[in-house]
């Protein structure tokens, strides 16, 4: 992928620089957007705890490297093997997690919009109709003897979930990063690079749910991840709305009323 030349050419301490700029200028739009929101659900997504989570994760990307010389352990590898897999595993999982907050914000920002998509909702279909005959289709293979009757019982449960679940869009907090990497897939049409590269950080940032040996990249790979980063936290900024004429129109109207 392609990054703002300052992106490109940053090393490792200065792109953890630039994302501890960026993140909080991004607090900063959020939280103009929902000064000037009559949402009280944007609002209360927007709320200054959440803000400064998000601050407290992406400030933490660093935090694996941060008594460590990168250049040195680059070149010469680092003294311990494990310890070089801890630390690159750190920072895959809180860079997925940061990753994971920076997009819900923006969807908080726009939550209307998220509300009134289409995304997960099954729409233009008879769900009692579509329940009626999965329902009957079960009951036939329990009867003929290829399912077990609690098997058959648990079968429909799910199918009932399943349904329940596709009447509405899901709650923007209970969204998980690969729910959100399709949201944008699907209803922002992002470039397929962007995706791939979401992708990408997301199975890298899995690492930590699975006992089995799995792959978790290399440095380079983490460090274009970084880059990737900086500039997806500017990308979402520009497509954030501007509230800063109206913030400073309130200014001007409360210093006029106060003289």
């Amino acid at each position: 992928m392609r990054y703002p030349i300052q992106i490109e050419e940053a090393d490792f301490p200065e792109l953890i620089a630039i994302i501890r700029k960026e993140a909080r200028e991004y607090v900063r739009i959020a939280k103009n957007c929902a000064h000037c929101s009559c949402n009280s659900d944007v609002q209360d997504l927007l709320q200054e705890n959440s803000l400064r989570q998000f601050l407290a994760i992406s400030d933490a990307i660093g935090l694996p490297l941060k008594d460590v010389n990168y250049d040195i352990a680059t070149l010469f590898g680092f003294e311990d093997s494990l310890e070089e897999q801890s630390r690159l595993m750190q920072t895959w999982i809180t860079l997925g997690s940061a990753i994971e907050a920076a997009l819900q914000m923006f969807l908080a920002i726009y939550l209307e919009d998220y509300k009134n998509s289409d995304w997960h909702k099954w729409v233009n279909y008879n769900e009692e109709k579509v329940k009626q005959e999965i329902v009957t289709v079960i009951n036939e293979l329990t009867q003929n003897g290829y399912i077990d009757g609690k098997y058959a019982k648990s079968l429909k449960e799910l199918v009932k979930n399943e349904l329940k679940a596709r009447r509405k869009i899901p709650s923007l907090g209970k969204a998980m990063l690969f729910d959100l990497i399709d949201f944008y897939r699907t209803e922002v049409k992002w470039e397929q690079d962007k995706i791939n590269k979401l992708n990408e950080i997301r199975e890298y940032r899995n690492c930590i749910h699975s006992f089995i040996p799995r792959d978790i990249g290399n440095w380079e790979q983490l460090i274009d991840a970084l880059r990737f980063y900086c500039t997806l936290l500017l990308d979402l900024q520009s497509m954030a709305p501007n509230c800063d004429e109206i913030l400073a129109y309130e200014a001007e109207l409360a210093r006029y009323y106060s003289c």
